[in-house]
Formats: C-alpha cells, sequence, structure tokens
C-alpha cells in the first residue's frame, strides 16, 4: 500500500500524478482512509528481486486565508468534539510532558494563531534536528529529554502538548520546498494541523517553527503517525528486504 498522492483541499490542487512500478502491479487501485486521504493498493503475482516505484506529481499551494482576529472557538461545541475526540485524546502521557504543557498552556484570552506559532518556534529553537530516515517516531519524553529529533519525532511532541490543552491536533505527513536545499535534497516531511474553528485545519511546523503555508504538500493525516507511513506491505519468503528512497523538488 502507498500513501503518496497529494491529498485534495480548498489550499491544494493536484494537476498531474503518474506512478510507474516495476513489475508492474496485476491490480492496483484506489481507497480513502479514515481522514480522507488516498491509500494505492498494489497487487503483485510470481517471484521477483527488487520492487522499483517511481511517482511524480504537479501541485498548486496556497497559503491559507486566515482571517485576522477570526474568534476561534476552543473548548469544541459538543459535535464537534465528538467527531475530533481521536485527535484530542492525549493518551497516557509522561509526567515530564504533562509539566511541559501546564508550563507552555495559554493564558485567557487566547491567541491561538499566534500561541501555536510560539510553539512551534519553541521547538525548532530548543530541539536539535536528527535526520533519521527509518522508524517509528520517538516518544514525546524521549524527544524532549534527548533535545534532539526528525520531524516526526518533534510533530508528536507538539501533538501531545497541544492536545493536552483541549486542541484537536493531527499528524501530517507529505513534502516542504526548503529553498536552501538543492531539488535532489527532498525528502518526506512531517509536521502537525490543529483544527481552529472557524479556520479549520492550520498547519504548524516545528522542524521549522513556522506557520505552513505553499511550500507544503500534505500526503496523508491522520491521529496516529502509525497511519501515515508512505509504504507498507509485506512478502512470502526468507527474503531480507532494504528500502533505499530519492526525493526531489522544484518550484515552478
Amino acid at each position: 500500500m502507498l500513501r503518496l498522492k497529494p491529498r485534495l483541499s480548498p489550499t491544494q490542487t493536484l494537476h498531474h500524478f503518474n506512478l510507474i512500478i516495476d513489475p508492474l502491479p496485476t491490480k492496483i487501485y484506489e481507497t480513502a482512509e479514515t481522514d480522507g486521504s488516498i491509500a494505492l493498493h498494489l497487487h503483485f503475482a510470481g517471484l521477483t528481486e527488487k520492487l522499483t516505484i517511481q511517482m511524480d506529481s504537479i501541485v498548486s499551494s496556497l497559503s491559507p486565508e486566515l482571517e485576522p482576529n477570526a474568534p476561534i472557538k476552543i473548548p469544541y461545541n459538543p459535535l464537534q468534539y465528538k467527531a475530533l475526540s481521536p485527535f484530542i485524546d492525549p493518551g497516557s502521557l509522561h509526567p515530564d510532558i504533562r509539566a511541559l504543557a501546564n508550563q507552555m498552556k495559554p493564558t485567557e484570552p487566547v491567541d491561538w494563531i499566534l500561541h501555536l506559532s510560539l510553539v512551534a518556534q519553541k521547538l525548532f529553537k530548543e530541539i536539535a534536528k536528527d535526520y533519521r530516515e527509518f522508524g517509528w517516531p520517538h516518544p514525546a519524553e524521549y524527544t524532549f529529554e534527548q533535545k534532539k529529533g526528525s520531524c516526526r519525532d518533534v510533530s508528536v511532541l507538539m501533538m501531545s502538548l497541544t492536545r493536552q490543552w483541549g486542541v484537536a491536533t493531527r499528524f501530517v505527513s507529505g513534502y516542504v520546498f526548503d529553498p536552501t536545499l538543492s531539488a535532489s535534497q527532498g525528502e518526506l516531511h512531517a509536521w502537525v494541523e490543529c483544527f481552529l474553528p472557524p479556520l479549520g485545519w492550520v498547519g504548524f511546523d516545528p522542524s521549522y517553527g513556522e506557520l505552513c503555508g505553499q511550500n507544503y504538500v500534505p500526503i496523508c493525516t491522520s491521529c496516529s503517525p502509525e497511519l501515515c507511513t508512505p509504504l507498507e506491505g509485506q512478502f512470502e519468503g526468507s527474503a531480507n528486504s532494504t528500502l533505499t528512497t530519492t526525493v526531489s523538488i522544484l518550484k515552478g
């Protein structure tokens, strides 16, 4: 299963998407995930020594239109809370994370856009970047204790904080265009989105310390990072597997 197709939204339009797969699958189809992201299912027959997947897409991304001084309504109304509960539940928080959330808790009246932007900036300044291509995100307390983490680690840390304040927050995987890097230095990226009515889902990136704008291309969103893995599947037999990836990002 592949989660590589950019998702559609009011701020993102998909103009082109193409897959080249070797060997050819016997069957390929799309399904919608629990949060509306697109999953591509591939089925194969026979034996092969390698699987090559090449994807290219063209998207238009816009910065969100955030109405100045919009009255963001948190806590949510009962119907919103019921629908958003998987994104609000902080789970079993480590005492260190609970203490950090209490320390950073906003005071009324809250400018949520400003406060969440400041949280992203604080994590960007205090958590060193740790490039880690494979593996699940570390627990929030581990990243906080080590003071370093990958983009997915820092995103999980920020999710743990915002959910403690009752803010619905989801994990996002996708791409970001970084003008300081060459096109061939692109990679999958992770950040968070917070539900701020009446603005909807608004992205914040603790790895760059910023509000997400037109340089971001969301692919998959979920209440849990485990549901946003770009590639998953299984094979039969006793063979070992090794995954290698390259990503190129160009801005027109």
